[in-house]
């Protein structure tokens, strides 16, 4: 019996060890919401299963403790459809990537940093949530580099007195020639194409506010050079919480810009009851192409239920030189966090 008893304890004690070394995460956003577009002045287009609060995503995250301050991580992240669809399908390759947004693995050292590799977000995608606090505000947002990218190295330092920077790099950012990781079907293998790109970030907390600042450029075979600077910051004000950006795209052709000027805020209103905020945003395009110079402007109610559970109604607006491309975007719908 006393034998039993040391094995037993033995047996807990390297399971809770086991335990306390490795950690995963199953995460995830869903919402149903009824959308109405209408494009160019024509009828409305109405469908429902689009969350316009945030994106739909499943994720896994995981770590693992190395010893030494050394620790393993990986994280696979999926869309997730308004329709339950997981990942994403290109309609002209068949190929499909099932954790189209994140797929990365890597080690992190809380002094020497952090090191990323595969599917992920670059430096220049890292500053838009300093700006953007609703996902109604993505058919506005322009940036000519910064999206989710497949083959990407990425390193990201260590806080250093409230400032942190991160280096990203791929040989294969877009394949094909298309960017992003979600949608692109030159993102569907691992393919390295000689597609080079390179961007990079610096952020500073003081206090309450944020400051950020970071660059990218795209370069293809052919030596076509594509860039986007961005600087960003956000802070409280008044109660409010509150952040700009100000983005200078240079695109492929020669003389192209697409520059953009973008600020919001979310602002509590207790005098509505508990829960209950207001998000906004502002967004002036000074770009060459007519279909996206113009202004457009983001408003969205929202009711928390519960600490996961929001309910939201929203209104966009995009007016630009290009009359049929001009959008309004109505929406009200229901989201959960898992």
């Amino acid at each position: 019996m006393k034998k039993l008893l040391i094995a037993t304890a033995a047996l807990a004690m390297v399971a809770g060890t086991a335990q306390a070394q490795s950690n995963v995460t199953i995460y995830g956003i869903y919402g149903q919401g009824l959308v109405s577009t209408e494009t160019g002045g024509a009828a409305a287009v109405n469908t429902m299963g689009a969350d316009r609060l945030d994106t739909g995503r499943l994720g896994f995250r995981g770590t693992e403790d190395l010893g030494g301050g050394l620790t393993a991580t990986f994280q696979l992240e999926s869309t997730l459809g308004g329709n339950g669809a997981l990942g994403f399908t290109n309609p002209s390759t068949g190929g499909s990537n099932i954790f189209n947004r994140l797929a990365f693995a890597g080690l992190s050292s809380k002094d020497l940093g952090t090191l990323t590799l595969g599917r992920q977000t670059d430096a220049v995608k890292e500053m838009e949530g300093l700006s953007i606090f609703q996902n109604m505000t993505d058919t506005h947002n322009i940036t000519t580099v910064g999206d989710r990218a497949a083959n990407l190295s990425k390193y990201t330092s260590p806080n250093i007195q409230g400032l942190t920077f991160t280096v990203a790099y791929s040989e294969g950012y877009g394949g094909s020639g298309v960017s992003d990781a979600e949608t692109g079907s030159g993102n569907q293998s691992a393919a390295l194409t000689g597609t080079r790109h390179l961007s990079y970030n610096a952020q500073y907390t003081l206090g309450g506010v944020k400051l950020a600042a970071a660059r990218g450029t795209n370069n293809t075979t052919a030596g076509v050079e594509s860039a986007t600077t961005r600087y960003s910051a956000q802070g409280q004000v008044m109660g409010a919480t509150v952040g700009v950006s100000y983005t200078d795209n240079k695109l492929n052709a020669a003389g192209d810009k697409a520059d953009q000027l973008q600020v919001s805020a979310r602002v509590p209103l207790a005098m509505l009851g508990s829960g209950v905020s207001l998000i906004g945003s502002y967004i002036q395009n000074d770009a060459t192409a007519a279909a996206t110079n113009g202004i457009g402007y983001t408003a969205m109610l929202t009711k928390d239920l519960s600490k996961r559970t929001t309910l939201y109604a929203g209104y966009a607006s995009l007016d630009v030189d290009t009359a049929a491309s001009d959008v309004v975007v109505t929406t009200i719908g229901l989201q959960h966090k898992f």
